[in-house]
Protein backbone atom coordinates (compact mmCIF):
# COMPACT_ATOMS: atom_id res chain seq x y z
CA UNK A 1 0.00 0.00 0.00
CA UNK A 2 3.02 2.63 0.89
CA UNK A 3 4.94 1.88 -2.50
CA UNK A 4 1.07 1.98 -4.30
CA UNK A 5 0.62 5.73 -2.41
CA UNK A 6 4.63 6.40 -3.34
CA UNK A 7 4.11 5.64 -7.26
CA UNK A 8 0.79 8.18 -6.97
CA UNK A 9 2.62 10.61 -6.16
CA UNK A 10 5.98 10.62 -7.73
CA UNK A 11 3.99 9.86 -10.75
CA UNK A 12 2.07 13.14 -10.13
CA UNK A 13 5.19 15.23 -9.29
CA UNK A 14 7.52 13.51 -11.36
CA UNK A 15 5.65 11.17 -14.19
CA UNK A 16 5.49 13.64 -17.12
CA UNK A 17 9.34 14.64 -16.51
CA UNK A 18 10.63 10.83 -16.79
CA UNK A 19 8.58 10.41 -19.42
CA UNK A 20 9.92 13.31 -21.60
CA UNK A 21 12.82 11.68 -20.43
CA UNK A 22 12.65 8.09 -21.18
CA UNK A 23 10.74 9.31 -24.67
CA UNK A 24 14.26 11.24 -25.22
CA UNK A 25 16.53 8.09 -24.36
CA UNK A 26 14.56 6.06 -26.73
CA UNK A 27 15.16 8.94 -29.25
CA UNK A 28 18.56 8.87 -28.95
CA UNK A 29 18.78 5.20 -29.52
CA UNK A 30 16.96 4.95 -32.45
CA UNK A 31 18.59 7.74 -34.00
CA UNK A 32 22.07 5.69 -33.50
CA UNK A 33 20.50 2.57 -34.23
CA UNK A 34 19.05 3.15 -37.53
CA UNK A 35 22.38 5.51 -38.54
CA UNK A 36 24.80 2.80 -37.10
CA UNK A 37 22.59 0.12 -39.32
CA UNK A 38 22.34 2.29 -42.65
CA UNK A 39 26.74 2.71 -42.45
CA UNK A 40 27.38 -1.08 -42.29
CA UNK A 41 24.50 -2.61 -44.51
CA UNK A 42 23.94 0.11 -47.55
CA UNK A 43 25.40 -0.81 -50.57
CA UNK A 44 26.91 2.73 -51.31
CA UNK A 45 28.82 2.72 -48.06
CA UNK A 46 30.28 -0.98 -48.97
CA UNK A 47 34.02 0.00 -50.02
CA UNK A 48 34.67 2.48 -47.25
CA UNK A 49 33.22 0.16 -44.80
CA UNK A 50 35.61 -2.42 -45.85
CA UNK A 51 38.46 0.39 -45.27
CA UNK A 52 37.45 1.75 -41.72
CA UNK A 53 35.36 -0.98 -40.58
CA UNK A 54 32.64 -0.40 -37.10
CA UNK A 55 34.28 2.97 -36.48
CA UNK A 56 33.03 4.34 -39.56
CA UNK A 57 29.37 3.05 -38.07
CA UNK A 58 29.96 4.55 -34.59
CA UNK A 59 31.51 8.07 -35.66
CA UNK A 60 28.08 8.51 -38.00
CA UNK A 61 26.16 6.80 -35.49
CA UNK A 62 27.41 9.78 -32.86
CA UNK A 63 26.96 12.22 -35.43
CA UNK A 64 23.57 11.65 -35.89
CA UNK A 65 23.03 11.92 -31.84
CA UNK A 66 25.27 15.85 -31.43
CA UNK A 67 22.81 16.77 -34.19
CA UNK A 68 19.61 15.77 -32.37
CA UNK A 69 20.90 17.30 -29.68
CA UNK A 70 22.57 20.54 -30.75
CA UNK A 71 19.20 20.79 -31.75
CA UNK A 72 16.63 20.27 -28.67
CA UNK A 73 19.65 21.65 -26.40
CA UNK A 74 18.52 25.64 -27.79
CA UNK A 75 14.83 24.76 -27.29
CA UNK A 76 14.68 25.55 -23.53
CA UNK A 77 16.68 28.63 -23.39
CA UNK A 78 14.02 30.37 -25.61
CA UNK A 79 12.29 32.25 -22.91
CA UNK A 80 10.00 34.14 -24.47
CA UNK A 81 8.99 30.73 -26.15
CA UNK A 82 8.91 28.88 -22.94
CA UNK A 83 6.90 32.04 -20.97
CA UNK A 84 4.53 31.43 -24.26
CA UNK A 85 3.69 28.07 -23.46
CA UNK A 86 3.39 28.85 -19.70
CA UNK A 87 0.58 31.16 -19.83
CA UNK A 88 -1.22 29.88 -23.02
CA UNK A 89 -4.78 29.29 -21.83
CA UNK A 90 -4.33 25.37 -22.84
CA UNK A 91 -1.14 24.74 -20.72
CA UNK A 92 -2.09 22.17 -17.84
CA UNK A 93 -0.74 21.72 -14.80
CA UNK A 94 1.15 19.22 -15.44
CA UNK A 95 2.94 20.80 -18.12
CA UNK A 96 3.48 23.71 -16.34
CA UNK A 97 5.59 21.72 -14.08
CA UNK A 98 7.31 20.06 -17.05
CA UNK A 99 8.26 23.73 -17.95
CA UNK A 100 9.79 24.29 -14.24
CA UNK A 101 12.75 22.04 -15.76
CA UNK A 102 13.81 23.11 -19.05
CA UNK A 103 17.34 24.14 -17.68
CA UNK A 104 17.63 20.28 -15.98
CA UNK A 105 17.00 19.39 -19.67
CA UNK A 106 19.24 22.05 -21.34
CA UNK A 107 21.92 20.57 -19.03
CA UNK A 108 21.25 16.96 -20.37
CA UNK A 109 21.36 17.43 -23.48
CA UNK A 110 24.62 19.25 -22.98
CA UNK A 111 25.98 16.13 -21.35
CA UNK A 112 24.66 14.20 -24.39
CA UNK A 113 26.80 16.33 -26.63
CA UNK A 114 29.63 16.11 -24.38
CA UNK A 115 30.21 12.19 -24.77
CA UNK A 116 29.17 11.81 -27.95
CA UNK A 117 31.46 14.83 -29.20
CA UNK A 118 33.79 12.48 -27.68
CA UNK A 119 33.29 9.07 -28.60
CA UNK A 120 32.90 10.95 -32.18
CA UNK A 121 36.34 12.43 -32.13
CA UNK A 122 38.11 8.98 -31.29
CA UNK A 123 35.87 7.09 -33.85
CA UNK A 124 37.08 9.75 -35.99
CA UNK A 125 40.79 9.34 -34.98
CA UNK A 126 40.37 5.50 -35.64
CA UNK A 127 39.18 5.95 -39.23
CA UNK A 128 42.02 8.05 -40.01
CA UNK A 129 44.25 5.09 -38.89
CA UNK A 130 42.53 2.77 -41.01
CA UNK A 131 42.51 5.11 -44.02
CA UNK A 132 46.83 4.97 -43.78
CA UNK A 133 46.66 1.58 -43.22
CA UNK A 134 43.94 -0.27 -45.05
CA UNK A 135 44.95 1.97 -48.17
CA UNK A 136 42.99 0.87 -51.55
CA UNK A 137 45.29 1.15 -54.11
CA UNK A 138 42.97 0.09 -56.86
CA UNK A 139 40.03 2.43 -55.97
CA UNK A 140 42.01 5.30 -54.83
CA UNK A 141 39.06 8.07 -54.72
CA UNK A 142 37.58 5.64 -51.73
CA UNK A 143 40.66 6.36 -49.81
CA UNK A 144 40.72 9.23 -47.08
CA UNK A 145 44.75 9.04 -47.59
CA UNK A 146 46.89 9.70 -50.17
CA UNK A 147 49.26 6.96 -49.84
CA UNK A 148 49.34 3.65 -47.71
CA UNK A 149 51.18 4.95 -44.34
CA UNK A 150 50.42 8.52 -44.25
CA UNK A 151 50.16 9.93 -40.80
CA UNK A 152 47.00 9.82 -39.77
CA UNK A 153 47.38 13.21 -37.62
CA UNK A 154 48.05 14.80 -40.91
CA UNK A 155 44.74 13.27 -42.63
CA UNK A 156 42.94 14.77 -39.45
CA UNK A 157 44.60 18.12 -39.68
CA UNK A 158 44.64 18.43 -43.23
CA UNK A 159 41.20 18.72 -43.55
CA UNK A 160 38.57 21.63 -43.20
CA UNK A 161 35.99 18.84 -41.30
CA UNK A 162 39.47 18.15 -39.32
CA UNK A 163 40.35 21.42 -38.39
CA UNK A 164 36.88 22.35 -37.40
CA UNK A 165 36.60 18.96 -35.66
CA UNK A 166 39.35 20.09 -33.62
CA UNK A 167 38.33 23.69 -33.22
CA UNK A 168 34.60 22.18 -31.73
CA UNK A 169 36.37 20.03 -29.20
CA UNK A 170 38.43 23.08 -27.93
CA UNK A 171 35.35 25.28 -27.50
CA UNK A 172 32.99 22.37 -26.33
CA UNK A 173 35.82 21.58 -23.57
CA UNK A 174 36.15 25.11 -22.31
CA UNK A 175 32.50 25.41 -22.47
CA UNK A 176 31.62 21.86 -20.30
CA UNK A 177 34.26 22.23 -17.82
CA UNK A 178 33.25 25.85 -16.74
CA UNK A 179 29.76 24.88 -16.56
CA UNK A 180 30.69 22.49 -13.51
CA UNK A 181 28.76 23.07 -10.36
CA UNK A 182 32.25 23.97 -8.72
CA UNK A 183 32.81 26.63 -11.25
CA UNK A 184 29.64 27.91 -11.50
CA UNK A 185 29.31 28.71 -7.56
CA UNK A 186 32.52 29.91 -7.16
CA UNK A 187 32.91 31.97 -10.35
CA UNK A 188 29.81 32.06 -12.30
CA UNK A 189 30.66 35.31 -14.71
CA UNK A 190 33.29 32.93 -15.89
CA UNK A 191 30.58 30.66 -17.04
CA UNK A 192 28.87 33.22 -17.85
CA UNK A 193 31.38 34.76 -20.46
CA UNK A 194 32.14 31.12 -21.64
CA UNK A 195 29.34 29.70 -22.21
CA UNK A 196 28.97 32.91 -24.78
CA UNK A 197 31.11 30.39 -26.92
CA UNK A 198 27.98 28.85 -28.35
CA UNK A 199 27.91 31.58 -31.17
CA UNK A 200 31.49 29.91 -32.19
CA UNK A 201 30.40 26.50 -31.71
CA UNK A 202 27.46 26.58 -33.96
CA UNK A 203 29.22 28.77 -36.57
CA UNK A 204 32.07 25.83 -37.10
CA UNK A 205 29.51 23.47 -36.61
CA UNK A 206 27.68 24.47 -39.79
CA UNK A 207 31.74 25.01 -42.01
CA UNK A 208 32.50 21.48 -40.28
CA UNK A 209 29.25 19.57 -41.82
CA UNK A 210 28.90 20.75 -44.90
CA UNK A 211 32.55 21.09 -45.66
CA UNK A 212 33.09 17.33 -47.99
CA UNK A 213 34.71 15.19 -45.66
CA UNK A 214 37.10 11.83 -46.18
CA UNK A 215 34.24 9.23 -46.14
CA UNK A 216 32.73 8.21 -49.79
CA UNK A 217 29.55 6.98 -50.97
CA UNK A 218 28.89 4.52 -54.46
CA UNK A 219 27.48 6.82 -57.12
CA UNK A 220 26.51 4.39 -59.40
CA UNK A 221 24.59 1.16 -57.49
CA UNK A 222 23.71 0.01 -60.87
CA UNK A 223 24.08 -3.69 -60.46
CA UNK A 224 21.87 -5.81 -57.76
CA UNK A 225 24.00 -6.43 -54.42
CA UNK A 226 23.92 -9.44 -52.06
CA UNK A 227 21.75 -8.98 -48.94
CA UNK A 228 23.53 -7.69 -46.53
CA UNK A 229 23.48 -10.24 -44.03
CA UNK A 230 25.26 -12.34 -46.63
CA UNK A 231 28.49 -9.80 -47.57
CA UNK A 232 31.21 -11.17 -44.62
CA UNK A 233 30.18 -15.16 -45.96
CA UNK A 234 29.58 -15.15 -49.26
CA UNK A 235 31.82 -16.93 -51.01
CA UNK A 236 32.17 -15.00 -55.08
CA UNK A 237 35.09 -15.52 -57.11
CA UNK A 238 35.76 -12.99 -60.10
CA UNK A 239 36.40 -15.37 -63.28
CA UNK A 240 37.18 -12.46 -65.33
CA UNK A 241 39.21 -9.08 -63.38
CA UNK A 242 38.57 -5.60 -63.97
CA UNK A 243 39.82 -4.29 -66.77
CA UNK A 244 41.03 -0.72 -65.00
CA UNK A 245 44.73 0.71 -65.62
CA UNK A 246 47.85 -0.02 -63.32
CA UNK A 247 49.50 -2.88 -62.38
CA UNK A 248 48.67 -4.79 -59.14
CA UNK A 249 47.07 -7.03 -57.37
CA UNK A 250 43.42 -6.79 -55.89
CA UNK A 251 41.24 -8.38 -53.34
CA UNK A 252 37.74 -8.49 -54.82
CA UNK A 253 34.60 -6.10 -54.05
CA UNK A 254 33.25 -8.93 -52.02
CA UNK A 255 34.38 -9.32 -48.30
CA UNK A 256 36.63 -12.53 -47.97
CA UNK A 257 36.58 -12.88 -51.72
CA UNK A 258 39.50 -14.06 -53.78
CA UNK A 259 40.50 -13.27 -57.39
CA UNK A 260 42.02 -16.41 -58.90
CA UNK A 261 44.30 -14.75 -60.89
CA UNK A 262 45.61 -11.07 -61.50
CA UNK A 263 44.16 -8.36 -62.78
CA UNK A 264 44.35 -7.97 -67.37
CA UNK A 265 45.09 -4.27 -67.80
CA UNK A 266 44.04 -1.86 -70.51
CA UNK A 267 42.75 1.47 -71.23
CA UNK A 268 38.93 0.31 -71.26
CA UNK A 269 37.13 1.49 -68.35
CA UNK A 270 34.89 -1.34 -67.81
CA UNK A 271 35.06 -4.67 -66.29
CA UNK A 272 33.49 -7.66 -66.09
CA UNK A 273 32.74 -9.30 -62.12
CA UNK A 274 30.64 -12.25 -61.36
CA UNK A 275 28.80 -11.04 -58.19
CA UNK A 276 26.13 -13.63 -58.39
CA UNK A 277 26.22 -14.05 -62.09
CA UNK A 278 25.63 -10.55 -62.46
CA UNK A 279 27.79 -8.54 -64.68
CA UNK A 280 29.50 -5.24 -63.70
CA UNK A 281 29.27 -2.91 -66.82
CA UNK A 282 31.98 -0.13 -65.07
CA UNK A 283 33.81 0.47 -61.91
CA UNK A 284 32.56 2.30 -58.86
CA UNK A 285 32.43 5.87 -59.34
CA UNK A 286 32.70 7.80 -55.30
CA UNK A 287 31.84 11.06 -54.17
CA UNK A 288 31.48 12.88 -50.77
CA UNK A 289 28.61 12.40 -48.64
CA UNK A 290 26.27 15.09 -48.27
CA UNK A 291 25.49 17.11 -45.15
CA UNK A 292 22.23 16.52 -42.83
CA UNK A 293 23.01 18.86 -39.75
CA UNK A 294 21.44 21.86 -40.99
CA UNK A 295 17.46 19.64 -40.93
CA UNK A 296 18.44 18.79 -37.77
CA UNK A 297 19.95 22.11 -36.06
CA UNK A 298 18.40 24.93 -38.61
CA UNK A 299 15.15 25.26 -37.21
CA UNK A 300 15.98 25.39 -33.42
CA UNK A 301 19.03 27.29 -34.12
CA UNK A 302 16.22 29.52 -36.38
CA UNK A 303 13.47 29.55 -33.41
CA UNK A 304 16.15 30.57 -30.70
CA UNK A 305 17.86 33.46 -32.65
CA UNK A 306 14.05 35.11 -33.19
CA UNK A 307 14.02 34.75 -30.07
CA UNK A 308 16.95 36.34 -29.14
CA UNK A 309 15.96 39.01 -31.50
CA UNK A 310 12.67 39.56 -29.98
CA UNK A 311 14.23 39.56 -26.26
CA UNK A 312 17.01 42.07 -27.43
CA UNK A 313 14.40 44.63 -28.98
CA UNK A 314 12.42 44.84 -25.70
CA UNK A 315 15.58 45.76 -23.96
CA UNK A 316 15.27 49.59 -25.44
CA UNK A 317 13.12 51.08 -22.57
CA UNK A 318 14.92 53.42 -20.67
CA UNK A 319 15.00 52.57 -16.20
CA UNK A 320 15.97 54.43 -13.52
CA UNK A 321 16.88 53.26 -10.69
CA UNK A 322 15.05 54.57 -7.76
CA UNK A 323 16.53 54.22 -4.94
CA UNK A 324 18.65 51.89 -3.55
CA UNK A 325 19.09 50.09 0.57
CA UNK A 326 21.41 47.62 1.81
CA UNK A 327 20.01 45.01 4.03
CA UNK A 328 22.37 43.06 6.32
CA UNK A 329 23.50 39.77 5.16
CA UNK A 330 24.99 42.07 2.01
CA UNK A 331 21.51 41.85 0.19
CA UNK A 332 20.34 45.32 -1.57
CA UNK A 333 17.00 46.53 -2.27
CA UNK A 334 17.14 48.12 -5.72
CA UNK A 335 13.70 49.91 -6.66
CA UNK A 336 13.61 50.41 -10.53
CA UNK A 337 11.46 52.42 -12.73
CA UNK A 338 11.09 51.36 -16.43
CA UNK A 339 8.40 52.80 -19.03
CA UNK A 340 5.94 50.20 -19.96
CA UNK A 341 7.34 47.63 -17.28
CA UNK A 342 4.60 45.04 -16.52
CA UNK A 343 5.01 41.62 -14.11
CA UNK A 344 3.30 39.18 -12.07
CA UNK A 345 3.91 38.21 -8.87
CA UNK A 346 6.96 34.79 -9.02
CA UNK A 347 8.53 35.83 -12.51
CA UNK A 348 12.09 37.05 -13.11
CA UNK A 349 14.17 39.36 -15.19
CA UNK A 350 17.57 39.56 -16.26
CA UNK A 351 19.70 42.71 -15.00
CA UNK A 352 22.56 44.19 -16.52
CA UNK A 353 24.64 46.80 -15.47
CA UNK A 354 26.84 48.25 -18.69
CA UNK A 355 29.24 50.48 -16.25
CA UNK A 356 30.41 46.81 -14.58
CA UNK A 357 29.85 44.75 -18.21
CA UNK A 358 28.73 45.03 -21.04
CA UNK A 359 27.95 41.00 -21.76
CA UNK A 360 26.20 40.14 -18.56
CA UNK A 361 23.02 39.43 -17.31
CA UNK A 362 22.09 37.76 -14.50
CA UNK A 363 18.61 36.50 -13.43
CA UNK A 364 16.72 38.15 -10.08
CA UNK A 365 13.05 37.63 -9.12
CA UNK A 366 10.80 40.81 -8.83
CA UNK A 367 10.11 40.96 -5.39
CA UNK A 368 7.50 43.86 -5.65
CA UNK A 369 5.80 44.20 -8.81
CA UNK A 370 4.43 47.51 -10.39
CA UNK A 371 0.61 48.51 -9.50
CA UNK A 372 -1.81 50.62 -10.40
CA UNK A 373 -0.69 52.97 -7.55
CA UNK A 374 3.30 52.56 -8.07
CA UNK A 375 4.88 51.56 -11.42
CA UNK A 376 8.04 50.91 -9.75
CA UNK A 377 9.07 47.54 -9.08
CA UNK A 378 11.93 45.97 -6.15
CA UNK A 379 14.22 43.07 -6.58
CA UNK A 380 16.76 41.95 -4.14
CA UNK A 381 20.11 41.04 -4.52
CA UNK A 382 22.36 39.31 -2.71
CA UNK A 383 25.68 39.97 -3.27
CA UNK A 384 27.76 36.94 -3.20
CA UNK A 385 29.76 36.60 -6.39
CA UNK A 386 32.31 38.27 -8.44
CA UNK A 387 29.42 40.89 -10.57
CA UNK A 388 26.91 40.92 -7.38
CA UNK A 389 30.17 42.25 -5.14
CA UNK A 390 30.53 44.73 -7.59
CA UNK A 391 27.67 45.94 -8.19
CA UNK A 392 26.82 46.58 -4.74
CA UNK A 393 30.00 48.81 -4.45
CA UNK A 394 28.79 50.64 -7.72
CA UNK A 395 25.14 51.40 -6.52
CA UNK A 396 26.12 52.39 -3.26
CA UNK A 397 29.69 53.89 -3.49
CA UNK A 398 29.92 52.66 0.58
CA UNK A 399 30.81 49.70 2.74
CA UNK A 400 28.21 51.16 5.78
CA UNK A 401 24.77 49.51 5.99
CA UNK A 402 21.49 50.88 5.01
CA UNK A 403 23.28 53.57 2.04
CA UNK A 404 20.58 55.04 0.06
CA UNK A 405 21.14 56.46 -3.31
CA UNK A 406 19.14 59.52 -3.99
CA UNK A 407 16.54 59.54 -7.07
CA UNK A 408 18.74 59.61 -10.64
CA UNK A 409 17.14 62.88 -11.67
CA UNK A 410 19.40 64.59 -8.70
CA UNK A 411 22.82 64.53 -10.64
CA UNK A 412 24.11 63.75 -14.11
CA UNK A 413 26.72 61.28 -11.82
CA UNK A 414 23.70 59.60 -10.70
CA UNK A 415 21.47 59.50 -14.59
CA UNK A 416 25.09 57.67 -15.53
CA UNK A 417 23.94 54.88 -12.85
CA UNK A 418 21.27 52.64 -14.93
CA UNK A 419 20.97 49.13 -15.34
CA UNK A 420 19.23 47.38 -18.33
CA UNK A 421 16.42 45.02 -18.01
CA UNK A 422 15.24 42.11 -20.23
CA UNK A 423 11.87 40.30 -19.22
CA UNK A 424 9.48 39.29 -16.99
CA UNK A 425 9.88 35.43 -17.24
CA UNK A 426 7.49 32.96 -15.89
CA UNK A 427 8.75 30.77 -13.25
CA UNK A 428 7.56 28.07 -10.87
CA UNK A 429 6.17 30.53 -8.90
CA UNK A 430 3.44 31.62 -10.94
CA UNK A 431 1.07 29.05 -9.93
CA UNK A 432 0.56 29.81 -6.96
CA UNK A 433 -3.19 32.00 -7.16
CA UNK A 434 -3.91 28.66 -9.21
CA UNK A 435 -4.84 26.78 -5.81
CA UNK A 436 -6.47 27.30 -2.62
CA UNK A 437 -4.33 26.03 -0.46
CA UNK A 438 -0.49 27.13 -0.45
CA UNK A 439 2.72 25.82 0.74
CA UNK A 440 5.63 28.42 0.16
CA UNK A 441 8.73 27.58 1.44
CA UNK A 442 11.85 29.51 1.15
CA UNK A 443 15.50 29.17 1.90
CA UNK A 444 17.53 32.53 2.46
CA UNK A 445 17.27 34.86 -0.41
CA UNK A 446 14.58 32.33 -2.19
CA UNK A 447 12.12 34.03 -0.39
CA UNK A 448 12.22 36.52 -3.12
CA UNK A 449 9.42 34.84 -5.56
CA UNK A 450 7.28 34.72 -2.57
CA UNK A 451 7.23 38.29 -1.27
CA UNK A 452 5.87 39.13 -4.60
CA UNK A 453 2.94 37.07 -3.90
CA UNK A 454 2.59 38.51 -0.25
CA UNK A 455 2.89 42.36 -1.45
CA UNK A 456 0.27 41.37 -4.34
CA UNK A 457 -1.87 40.47 -1.37
CA UNK A 458 -1.23 43.68 0.87
CA UNK A 459 -2.05 45.83 -2.30
CA UNK A 460 -5.42 44.04 -3.51
CA UNK A 461 -8.19 45.71 -2.34
CA UNK A 462 -10.60 42.71 -3.07
CA UNK A 463 -8.44 40.54 -0.74
CA UNK A 464 -11.75 38.53 0.57
CA UNK A 465 -12.89 37.58 -2.49
CA UNK A 466 -9.62 35.57 -3.21
CA UNK A 467 -10.21 32.02 -4.00
CA UNK A 468 -7.59 31.27 -1.57
CA UNK A 469 -8.57 29.08 1.66
CA UNK A 470 -5.00 29.36 3.18
CA UNK A 471 -1.67 30.29 2.88
CA UNK A 472 1.34 28.51 4.91
CA UNK A 473 4.60 30.54 4.55
CA UNK A 474 7.91 28.74 5.46
CA UNK A 475 11.14 30.94 5.33
CA UNK A 476 14.40 29.42 6.92
CA UNK A 477 17.30 31.69 7.20
CA UNK A 478 21.11 31.08 9.20
CA UNK A 479 20.78 34.64 10.92
CA UNK A 480 17.94 36.25 12.67
CA UNK A 481 18.98 40.02 10.75
CA UNK A 482 17.73 38.58 7.61
CA UNK A 483 14.32 38.21 8.17
CA UNK A 484 14.51 41.99 8.77
CA UNK A 485 14.07 42.14 4.82
CA UNK A 486 10.33 41.30 4.61
CA UNK A 487 9.35 41.73 8.33
CA UNK A 488 7.38 45.11 7.77
CA UNK A 489 5.59 43.22 5.16
CA UNK A 490 4.42 40.60 6.97
CA UNK A 491 3.34 42.84 9.53
CA UNK A 492 1.70 44.65 7.48
CA UNK A 493 -0.35 41.97 5.96
CA UNK A 494 -1.05 40.74 9.11
CA UNK A 495 -2.77 43.97 10.08
CA UNK A 496 -4.66 44.04 7.17
CA UNK A 497 -5.85 40.23 7.38
CA UNK A 498 -7.03 40.70 10.80
CA UNK A 499 -9.03 44.28 9.51
CA UNK A 500 -10.74 41.79 6.71
CA UNK A 501 -11.30 39.42 9.47
CA UNK A 502 -9.17 36.79 7.40
CA UNK A 503 -6.29 35.95 10.11
CA UNK A 504 -6.11 32.87 9.45
CA UNK A 505 -5.35 33.04 5.86
CA UNK A 506 -1.63 33.46 6.55
CA UNK A 507 0.12 30.74 8.73
CA UNK A 508 4.08 32.07 9.20
CA UNK A 509 6.75 30.20 10.52
CA UNK A 510 10.49 32.01 10.60
CA UNK A 511 13.09 29.12 11.57
CA UNK A 512 16.54 30.65 12.28
CA UNK A 513 18.78 27.29 11.50
CA UNK A 514 21.86 28.61 13.73
CA UNK A 515 21.45 30.19 17.57
CA UNK A 516 20.80 33.66 18.13
CA UNK A 517 22.31 35.73 20.80
CA UNK A 518 19.88 36.29 23.75
CA UNK A 519 20.00 40.25 23.05
CA UNK A 520 19.63 39.94 19.27
CA UNK A 521 16.36 38.15 19.83
CA UNK A 522 15.16 40.34 22.56
CA UNK A 523 15.50 43.08 20.49
CA UNK A 524 13.66 41.45 17.43
CA UNK A 525 11.02 40.48 19.21
CA UNK A 526 10.38 43.82 20.58
CA UNK A 527 10.36 45.34 17.41
CA UNK A 528 8.25 42.92 15.81
CA UNK A 529 5.48 41.28 18.37
CA UNK A 530 3.42 39.65 15.76
CA UNK A 531 6.22 37.16 14.95
CA UNK A 532 6.91 36.62 18.64
CA UNK A 533 5.29 32.76 18.57
CA UNK A 534 5.74 32.93 14.61
CA UNK A 535 9.26 32.30 15.27
CA UNK A 536 11.52 28.97 15.85
CA UNK A 537 15.19 29.00 16.69
CA UNK A 538 17.73 26.88 16.09
CA UNK A 539 15.77 23.84 14.33
CA UNK A 540 14.95 23.05 10.60
CA UNK A 541 11.33 22.41 9.67
CA UNK A 542 10.28 18.73 10.13
CA UNK A 543 9.51 18.26 6.49
CA UNK A 544 7.31 14.79 7.02
CA UNK A 545 5.66 16.01 10.18
CA UNK A 546 4.97 19.55 8.05
CA UNK A 547 3.42 18.51 5.42
CA UNK A 548 1.01 15.79 7.26
CA UNK A 549 -0.34 18.31 9.14
CA UNK A 550 -1.11 20.45 6.62
CA UNK A 551 -2.45 17.55 4.87
CA UNK A 552 -4.82 16.32 7.69
CA UNK A 553 -6.39 20.05 7.53
CA UNK A 554 -7.09 20.03 3.90
CA UNK A 555 -8.58 16.95 2.89
CA UNK A 556 -9.53 16.20 -0.68
CA UNK A 557 -7.89 19.03 -1.88
CA UNK A 558 -5.10 19.53 -3.94
CA UNK A 559 -2.54 21.81 -2.28
CA UNK A 560 0.48 23.71 -4.08
CA UNK A 561 3.83 23.42 -2.50
CA UNK A 562 6.21 25.71 -3.65
CA UNK A 563 9.74 25.08 -3.08
CA UNK A 564 13.09 28.38 -3.82
CA UNK A 565 16.48 27.85 -2.48
CA UNK A 566 19.31 25.85 -2.22
CA UNK A 567 18.77 22.55 -4.17
CA UNK A 568 19.35 20.82 -1.36
CA UNK A 569 16.05 21.89 0.04
CA UNK A 570 14.60 21.81 -2.86
CA UNK A 571 15.06 18.03 -3.31
CA UNK A 572 14.19 17.56 0.18
CA UNK A 573 10.46 18.84 -0.51
CA UNK A 574 9.84 17.08 -3.69
CA UNK A 575 10.64 13.68 -2.10
CA UNK A 576 8.30 14.38 0.70
CA UNK A 577 5.58 15.62 -1.77
CA UNK A 578 5.87 12.56 -3.57
CA UNK A 579 5.55 10.22 -0.43
CA UNK A 580 2.73 11.61 1.63
CA UNK A 581 -0.71 10.73 0.97
CA UNK A 582 -3.46 11.44 3.26
CA UNK A 583 -7.21 11.21 2.97
CA UNK A 584 -6.87 12.22 -0.76
CA UNK A 585 -5.54 15.57 0.14
CA UNK A 586 -2.45 15.72 -3.07
CA UNK A 587 0.64 17.71 -3.00
CA UNK A 588 1.77 19.40 -6.42
CA UNK A 589 5.65 20.44 -5.57
CA UNK A 590 7.10 23.10 -7.65
CA UNK A 591 10.08 24.13 -7.25
CA UNK A 592 13.71 25.99 -7.98
CA UNK A 593 16.83 26.35 -7.12
CA UNK A 594 20.08 27.83 -7.19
Amino acid sequence: MNMWRWLRGFLRNCGLRYSVVVLWIVLNAVVFTSTYRHWKYAPKYYYVHQILGPTLCISRGTAAVLNLNCGLVLLPMCRVLVSLMRFSRISRRSFRMLLDHCKGFHMLCGLTIVLASVIHFIGHLFNAANFSIHFNPYYVDVNGASYKGQDPLYIVAGSVPGITGLVLMLVLCTMATTSLYVVRTNNYDLFWYTHRFYLVFYFFLMVHAVSPGCDKENLNLSIPWPEPEHWDTQETVCEEPPVFGTVGCSVCILHNTVCEEPPVFGTVGCSVCILHNTVCEEPPVFGTVGCSSWMWVGLPLLVYLVDLTYRRCKQGHCTRILNVTEHPGDVLEIRVWKKGFKAKPGQFILVQCPAISSFEWHPFTVSMCPTSQCESFTIHIHAVGDWSGRLQQYLTGSEGWKYVLPPLASSKEDLDKRLVIEGPYGSPSGDILKYRVNVLIAGGIGVTPFTAFLHHLYSNEKLHLQNIERIYFIWMCKDLRSFKWFTQLLCRLYQKLWSLNRPDLLCIRLHVTAPVPGSQLKMFVKQYPLLEKRLYIGRRPDWPLTLMEICSSHKGTDIGVFCCGPKGLATNVEEECSRIWHKNANLFCHHESF
